[in-house]
Parts: structure tokens; sequence; C-alpha cells
């Protein structure tokens, strides 16, 4: 992914979990752990975005279907020259998102903080509120 688009999928799963569903996304991904019982994926090279899909959706899609497959929480994180955000993706559960434009300014509900911390099986209290100017 080019500097202005990018993004990483974290898992609340083990490689060994993880791995047999990579090849579902028809990317190539670098899969690595992240702290015990978490894994990161990282798309390698230039994924297929283009300008009428966005780094969000690209993301967010990867994420559900991860979540789907190896029934483990999956969190896209994204960025792109305008915006920055994440989305928790749970199995077959509505998609959970929260987005910060380039200015800093969260665009999101604080509702979905205290989603992301529960269906992750996160300490509410250790989730930061989101920063307003």
């Amino acid at each position: 992914m080019d500097a202005t688009r990018a993004g990483a999928l974290l898992c609340r799963a083990e490689c060994d979990v993880i791995r047999p569903s990579v090849p579902l996304l028809r990317e190539p991904f670098l899969l690595a752990p992240a702290g015990r019982g978490w894994s990161v994926l990282v798309p390698e090279g230039e994924p297929r975005l283009n300008d009428a899909e966005p780094v969000d959706r690209v993301l967010s899609g990867w994420a559900a279907a991860l979540a789907v497959a190896t029934s483990h929480p999956a969190l896209a994180l994204w960025w792109d020259a305008d915006r920055a955000g994440f989305t928790l993706a749970t199995g077959f559960r509505r998609p959970v998102g929260y987005v910060w434009p380039a200015d800093g300014t969260p665009a999101g509900e604080e509702e979905a903080m205290h989603t992301f911390a529960a269906r992750l099986a996160l300490d509410p209290s250790s989730i930061c509120r989101p920063w307003r100017r």
C-alpha cells in the first residue's frame, strides 16, 4: 500500500488459528504475532485499491471475512490522506467503526468505543475517551 492509503488487520487469535483462513482474503499478507492472543496481518505489496474502492471498505471487508472464517474478532486499522479509523468485525454481528478526519477531530459515536471494548473483552476503563478540541 502506498503511504497515503494503508492499513492492517489485528486479530484476537494466535497465528496458528488465523493462518488457514488467510488465503480466503485472496491477497498476500505478512502474518505475525502481535502479543499474547493477537496476530497482525499486513498486506504485501499493492492490494486491489483504486479510486473507486476506499481503503476503509477494502480493509473492513477483509476484517469481516476473517472474523466469519475464524470465529475470532478482527480489527481493520486504516488511513488515507483525509482520515484514519478502525472497523471491528466479530462474526456475523454488525461491524462497528470509528473515524478521525485528518485534523484529529473524532467523527464516530462514543458508543462505538464501548462496543469495541466489549466485543474484544477489554476493560472499558482501558479505552481512552475520544479527544475533543
